[in-house]
């Protein structure tokens, strides 16, 4: 299986520009859309241990599951805690960040220009 990014994210917007920088960055790594919290737990469900995603990236601001919510199933389940996670969002405050950072994930702030997308593409990539 090729490997591949998991995005919970509700805005398409987002996931397009995302989607068409990663292809730029590098053409080897899938990205995988889901809307919702709930849906990155049903998805994930559904696999076996070798097809989970190299990387989970989650909007925090999200419909009926929200990005934190989605963050502490997925770190207190002995399937997926082992799956890096990354927190996108245009803003957090410092006890967010703490308490994302205590779970080992890391929070990234959704950027405004093209470079900083480049960035982050090619570090997620990397995983």
């Amino acid at each position: 299986m090729k490997k591949y990014i998991l995005y919970a994210e509700d805005d398409h917007d987002d996931f397009e520009i995302l989607k068409n920088v990663l292809e730029e960055v590098n053409q080897d790594v899938a990205l995988v859309q889901v809307s919702n919290g709930n849906d990155v737990i049903k998805y994930l469900q559904q696999l076996a241990p070798s097809q989970y995603p190299s990387v989970i990236l989650m909007d925090m601001n999200m419909p009926i599951l929200n990005g934190k919510e989605t963050l502490k199933l997925l770190k207190t389940d002995d399937h997926f805690k082992s799956i890096p996670v990354k927190m996108f969002s245009t803003a957090t405050s410092p006890t967010d960040e703490k308490l994302i950072e205590q779970t080992g994930s890391q929070v990234i702030k959704k950027p405004a220009m093209y470079s900083d997308w480049i960035a982050i593409a090619s570090e997620l990539a990397r995983y």
